[in-house]
C-alpha cells in the first residue's frame, strides 16, 4: 500500500488509523475466515471421499453376499427339482402299473359281468330243482335213477 500525505485535522488522525486498523483485521479476519472454509471444505471432500469408499466397500460385500445367497438357492432349487424328477419318474411308473392294474381288472369284471348276462336264469332253476328231487330221494328211486342214466 504506497502512502500519500495529506493534510487533515489531528482529531481525525486517530480515527483514520482506527479505521485503518479496523480494516487491518478485517481484512485478516476475512482471510482467516476464507482459509477456515477452505479447509472445510477440503475436509468435507475427504469425509466425502471416505464415505463413497466406505459405501463402495459395504456394496461390494453386499453385492458378494447377494451373489453367494442366490448361488446357494439357485443350488437348493437345482437339487430339490433333480429330487422332484426322480419322485415324478417313479411316481409316474407307480402310475402305469395303477392303470395297467386296473385296465386288467376292469375287463375281468366286464368279462364276468357279459357271462352273467348270458346266464340262462330258467335252467339253473331247473336244474336246482332237480338236484333237491334227486337229494330227497331214498335209495331205491336212486337205484332206479341210476339204471335208467346208464340205459340211456
Amino acid at each position: 500500500m504506497s502512502r500519500e500525505l495529506l493534510w487533515i485535522d489531528k482529531s481525525l488522525v486517530s480515527k483514520l488509523k482506527l479505521l485503518e486498523e479496523t480494516d487491518e483485521i478485517m481484512e485478516q479476519d476475512l482471510k482467516q475466515y476464507i482459509k477456515d472454509f477452505k479447509d472445510g471444505i477440503e475436509q468435507l471432500g475427504e469425509d466425502i471421499d471416505s464415505n463413497v469408499l466406505d459405501i463402495r466397500v459395504k456394496a461390494q460385500r453386499a453385492r458378494e453376499s447377494y451373489k453367494n445367497v442366490v448361488e446357494t438357492e439357485i443350488e437348493s432349487i437345482n437339487e430339490m427339482w433333480e429330487q422332484l424328477d426322480s419322485k415324478r419318474y417313479e411316481a409316474y411308473k407307480t402310475l402305469k402299473s395303477a392303470k395297467e392294474s386296473i385296465d386288467s381288472i376292469t375287463n375281468e369284471v366286464n368279462s364276468l359281468k357279459k357271462s352273467i348276462n348270458n346266464i340262462n336264469f330258467y335252467t339253473i332253476d331247473r336244474m336246482i330243482e332237480v338236484v333237491d328231487k334227486v337229494s330227497s330221494m331214498d335209495e331205491k328211486q336212486l337205484e332206479l335213477l341210476e339204471r335208467l342214466f346208464k340205459n340211456n
